[in-house]
């Protein structure tokens, strides 16, 4: 899957950015998700393929769960706060920015 390329190809780079890729991956889907709810004339089942079946898919916050932990063991508390805020920022600012640009439309 996508998130599982990005991951592997950002610790090739470098082994401290699959959290990194991990973000971006799961900013993108939530900005799709906000899009795909934000569309108005998107038939129910379109909503449903794209949103939870596309968006699901791409998505992972057991990754993001089990990232956090590992930092948490690792003693690395500052960093694993740093991920958890931008997963967060990054998905709901995603998700804001899909549903209004949808909305424009």
């Amino acid at each position: 899957t996508v998130r599982h390329f990005a991951s592997q190809f950002a610790k090739r780079k470098h082994s401290d950015l699959g959290p990194v890729a991990i973000t971006a991956v799961n900013t993108a889907g939530s900005f799709i998700l906000g899009a795909v709810v934000g569309t108005p004339n998107l038939s129910t089942r379109s909503r449903v393929c794209l949103g939870t079946g596309f968006c699901g898919a791409l998505t992972t916050f057991s990754t993001y769960s089990m990232d956090v932990v590992t930092m948490i063991e690792a003693k690395e508390i500052g960093r694993a706060l740093r991920y958890i805020g931008m997963n967060h920022a990054g998905g709901l600012g995603g998700a804001t920015l899909g549903y209004l640009l949808a909305k424009q439309l």
